[in-house]
């Protein structure tokens, strides 16, 4: 894909044509052309004012983990997430359901997160009941030591990468969604 961009800039630019448009739609483009290659893990998303000993944990948690059980596919997964935004406190719990599911020989993920409420909306919540809940869904990358998903064409994009580790089912999420949105996630296996 890189490869058909530069061929097109090189074009442009025997046409006398490159300006600082075709500057800036290179590097707005640049994440775009790389979906399809992995992205590799995260680095610290555990500072500042977000990051208290909860956080903290969730994020050591993280490190340590590897990638998906694929035994476990497809599965349901719940629990508290930490949100870092301008509109949620990043010290209050929140709850997250995730269905990691199968078709075929893809792997996809498919979820909710529900603010301010007292319990969580997904404890107990099957794989069939998920399906039909959760109605969007996107594909999941599998690499040895992760797993992500993302969808940066839609008003709120976002980044997932999820692991799990060798002593738990727990699924561990770390993301980004929209501008400026951190999440971290302890999901158990329901």
């Amino acid at each position: 894909m890189m490869k058909v961009f530069f061929n097109i800039l090189r074009f442009l630019s025997y046409a006398g044509k490159i300006t600082g448009i075709g500057i800036i739609i290179f590097l707005g483009s640049t994440d775009a052309l790389n979906a399809g290659e992995p992205v590799g893990l995260p680095t610290n998303v555990c500072y500042g004012d977000f990051c208290g000993p909860d956080q903290q944990d969730l994020w050591d948690r993280f490190q340590a983990a590897t990638g998906l059980k694929i035994d476990l596919i497809p599965n349901m997964y719940s629990g508290i997430c930490y949100h870092k935004s301008l509109i949620i406190s990043p010290h209050s719990p929140q709850f997250g359901g995730i269905l990691i599911d199968k078709m075929k020989e893809n792997v996809f993920f498919r979820g909710k997160f529900n603010f301010y409420i007292t319990t969580n909306p997904y404890e107990g919540m099957d794989v069939e009941t998920a399906r039909g809940e959760f109605q969007k869904q996107f594909e999941v990358k599998l690499y040895d030591l992760y797993a992500y998903t993302e969808a940066l064409d839609t008003i709120t994009p976002f980044r997932y990468w999820f692991r799990q580790e060798t002593n738990t089912n727990d699924l561990l999420l770390v993301g980004y969604f929209g501008f400026g949105h951190t999440i971290l996630c302890a999901l158990e296996c329901n």
